[in-house]
Parts: structure tokens; C-alpha cells; sequence
């Protein structure tokens, strides 16, 4: 198990400076993120196959990964991973619906 830290969200962030929503799926995490979701995603405990797969999505969206599926032929591309959810927490709510946007800026942690 890995423990989710800040430094390690932040590490893995897009050259744009966002997350994408398989990254954030991958840490329990609903799309759209709400305000302070880096707080709440802290101290989560997650598998090393989401850490792993966290690290991998850094900078790539669910539409190139599908594409990349597609030419790969090696299965259908996760969009959700085992694990808690926010909306399993009982410390928050859950997030807003799904919106269309695939990354989401530091600003809107």
C-alpha cells in the first residue's frame, strides 16, 4: 500500500500544471475536482498498481489512452480503479457531476 502525499500529487502533474481524471480516478477522486481535493486525497492509502498507474497517466487523457488501446490491442482501458472513493468517504461529499474536461489546473485544488 502507498500512502498519497502532496509532494508526490504534485509531482506528477501535467506540464500544464493539471491532473487528468484518470489520474485523479486513480486516487479516489471525482471529476470535476472540488476546491481542496489535494487536502482530501492526502493521506489516502492506495494499491501500488493505482501509485503506478497514477504515475503513468501523468500529462495523458483518457481519449489518447483509448487510442493508444486501440493501436496496442492489449484490452480495454480502465476508467475507474478498485479502491476508496471520495464518495465513499465519510469525511466529504461527492464531488459535482462529470463534467466534459479531461485535466484540471493547480488553481483548482
Amino acid at each position: 500500500m502507498f500512502e498519497v502525499t502532496e509532494d508526490w500529487v504534485k509531482a506528477f502533474q501535467s506540464g500544464n500544471g493539471g491532473w487528468n481524471r484518470a489520474q485523479l480516478e486513480c486516487i479516489g477522486i471525482n471529476w470535476p475536482p472540488r476546491q481542496g481535493w489535494i487536502k482530501r486525497a492526502v493521506g489516502r492509502k492506495i494499491s501500488d498498481e493505482q501509485r503506478q498507474q497514477f504515475e503513468a497517466l501523468r500529462g495523458r487523457t483518457l481519449s489518447v489512452l483509448r487510442r493508444e488501446n486501440r493501436h496496442n490491442h492489449s484490452g480495454p482501458v480502465p476508467t475507474k480503479p478498485a479502491g476508496n472513493t471520495e464518495s465513499q468517504s465519510a469525511q466529504t461529499a461527492p464531488d459535482a457531476p462529470t463534467g466534459s474536461a479531461e485535466t484540471v489546473p493547480l488553481g483548482n485544488q
